[in-house]
């Protein structure tokens, strides 16, 4: 082949190539970019198609991706900033999940969820003294971890709702009341703390079937007012149980409460009473104590049919009294001790009680029955290291017909060795007599409920 006929061949290939460069090539490259194009838009459809399961402009960005969980402050870059913005957008079942800090607002809550913090003590909702930190006006709410304070009434308002719980909060330094709930039934108050308010720690007013259960509540004192710790008004089958209330006017007060329920609790260094019970019937306080009071440990006025078990007075002025027609309630396996006044007093119109089982020592009187108080009746008891053992003015027995009670001061025999002195033991202020006075102090453990009963 000639160099002429080689060098043509060349010239028509670099031509074919420049021809493929310059028309074929573009195209695929379009082809190319079409399909990327073709797939980011299929992608983008995918994500907005109404079939999906949510759409693109209904997605929350300040909640947990299908958890029903709303953050509201700390660190994420949508938490909600108010916690009443974060209860707003909740749907009922959901938690709102409140992160640590101080917030200045007053919170309504009116739908069923759960507020939470993240701790107590400083995740704070502060009403600066001018409305209510939190409002509740639905049922089913529960509120755990967090605290309310500077409220211009009740730090917790619980209004017309039922089965609401308060779990683990704090309640300070309120106006008023630190969670006052009205009208409501069936709420629970548990491991709270409840101080330093200008009126009463807890008010449950006619709000039945309600429990309070690991409270501490103190220091709610106002010269201006008498301060109570707990206040139980109209709300029948109320429990209480495990709860301490100490610095204030009134430990725990039942007022036209019926059918309630005080089990071990502790009231200490109040002004007034230690438990107080007003108008109120069928009542069980057990394993309750009461100590370091000026007034009265506990105080029984215008109730009846209640019923003090395995409870405990001591250093108040008077340990447990029945007053002004408290009737046909009974003392059973209680301690009195160390009192200035009286250790049991009965007084004022009250008929058909019942002490038993107790003890009464240390104090300037063991019992005292007067001013029209007749028809009740004291039996297995011990009094002991007393000023004086027993006063009665009245009309009421001192045994059983089998056995009465035992008196340090009894100087009489028991010849025949049943235990039992041979000659009554008189009860100084009137005639009444102990027909059966024991002899030995009565042996049986006091806090056995299975002592016999004769």
């Amino acid at each position: 082949m000639s160099v002429r006929v080689i060098t043509s061949l060349l010239i028509i290939l670099f031509f074919i190539i420049l021809l493929f460069n310059l028309c074929i090539n573009p195209v695929i490259e379009g082809f190319n970019i079409k399909k990327e194009l073709e797939k980011e838009v299929d992608e983008t459809d995918s994500l907005t198609r109404p079939d999906d399961r949510e759409m693109v402009t209904n997605i929350k960005p300040h909640m947990d991706d299908y958890t029903g969980i709303i953050h509201v402050g700390g660190l994420g870059p949508c938490n909600y900033t108010t916690i009443q913005s974060g209860v707003n957008a909740a749907s009922s079942g959901y938690i709102v999940l409140v992160h640590p800090g101080v917030y200045k607002e007053h919170v309504v809550i009116n739908k069923s969820i759960t507020l939470s913090g993240v701790d107590r003590d400083t995740t704070v909702i502060d009403a600066e003294y001018s409305g209510i930190p939190l409002t509740i006006n639905t049922s089913g709410v529960v509120i755990s971890s967090l605290s309310t304070t500077k409220s211009s009434s009740h730090g917790i308002h619980l209004s017309l709702v039922s089965n609401a719980s308060i779990n683990d909060c704090r309640c300070y330094s309120n106006n008023m009341y630190g969670i006052y709930v009205y009208q409501s039934s069936g709420c629970v108050i548990r491991d709270s703390y409840l101080h330093d308010n200008k009126k009463y720690g807890l008010y449950l007013q006619s709000s039945p079937r309600c429990r309070v259960e690991g409270c501490f509540i103190h220091d709610n004192d106002n010269p201006s007012y008498h301060e109570h710790g707990v206040v139980v008004n109209n709300c029948d089958e109320t429990v209480i149980i495990n709860s301490i209330s100490y610095n204030g006017y009134y430990g725990f007060a039942l007022y036209y409460s019926d059918n309630c329920f005080l089990s071990s609790c502790v009231s200490y260094n109040h002004a007034g009473y230690g438990f107080h019970l007003l108008f109120s019937d069928k009542n069980i306080m057990r394993n309750c104590t009461a100590y370091n009071t000026t007034g009265f440990a506990f105080f029984i006025e215008h109730s009846s049919f209640n019923m003090l078990e395995h409870c405990v007075a001591h250093d108040a002025s008077c340990g447990i009294m029945l007053y002004n027609q408290a009737n046909n309630n009974t003392i059973n396996y209680c301690s009195v001790y160390n009192t200035r006044w009286e250790g049991f007093y009965i007084r004022s119109y009250c008929t058909m009680n019942i002490i038993k089982n107790s003890e009464s020592y240390q104090n300037n009187e063991g019992i005292s029955v007067f001013i029209d108080s007749n028809n009740n009746l004291i039996y297995k008891n011990n009094f002991f290291d007393n000023g004086n053992n027993a006063y009665d003015n009245g009309f009421n027995r001192w045994d059983n017909g089998q056995i009465g009670n035992y008196y340090d001061d009894y100087n009489g025999v028991d010849n025949d060795g049943d235990g039992i002195g041979d000659t009554p033991y008189s009860i100084p202020g009137g005639l009444n007599q102990d027909r059966y006075p024991v002899i030995n102090m009565i042996l049986d453990d006091l806090n056995k409920k299975d002592l016999k009963a004769v």
